[in-house]
C-alpha cells in the first residue's frame, strides 16, 4: 500500500514545527526539523515512484530521487547541508565541548529553513 500523502503530510507538518521552533528561539530544533521534512517528503516522492527507502541521509534518498525528476544543481548542493543537522541538533556528543543550543543560530536556522522551504516544494509540485 502506498503511503506517499502520508510522508507528505507529515513534511509539512515537520515544516510547520521548524517554523515554530524557529519563533520560539529555538533554532537547534528548526534545523533537526527542516531535515525531517525534507527526509520525508523525499521518501514520499520516492514511495509515489514506487521505491521504499530506509536511512536518514537527504544527499543519499535525493540521489535516489534523481532517477525520476531532474534535480537543480543548487539544490542538491543545498540539501547536503542538512545532512549535518540529524545528529548534531539533538545531542551534546556532536560537538566536542557544550550542548547543541550553544552552536545554532538564527541565522543558520533561517538559511536551513529556506533549503527545506524549497526542497519541500519542489517535491510536492512533482507528487501533485
Amino acid at each position: 500500500m502506498k503511503r506517499y500523502k502520508d510522508w507528505m503530510n507529515q513534511a509539512e507538518e515537520d515544516l510547520k514545527a521548524a517554523e515554530d521552533s524557529l519563533a520560539t528561539s529555538h533554532y537547534e530544533w528548526t534545523c533537526f526539523q527542516c531535515q525531517q521534512s525534507v527526509e520525508k517528503i523525499l521518501k514520499a516522492f520516492l514511495d509515489y515512484n514506487n521505491v521504499s527507502m530506509r536511512g536518514h541521509s537527504i544527499r543519499n534518498l535525493l540521489g535516489n530521487c534523481s532517477e525520476f525528476a531532474d534535480i537543480p544543481l543548487k539544490m542538491t548542493r543545498d540539501a547536503v547541508e542538512l545532512d549535518f543537522h540529524y545528529i548534531q541538533p539533538r545531542y551534546p556528543t556532536g560537538f566536542t565541548t557544550g550542548y547543541p543550543a550553544q552552536y545554532y543560530t538564527k541565522e543558520k536556522a533561517l538559511d536551513v529553513l529556506r533549503i527545506a522551504r524549497e526542497i519541500v516544494k519542489f517535491f510536492k509540485a512533482k507528487i501533485n
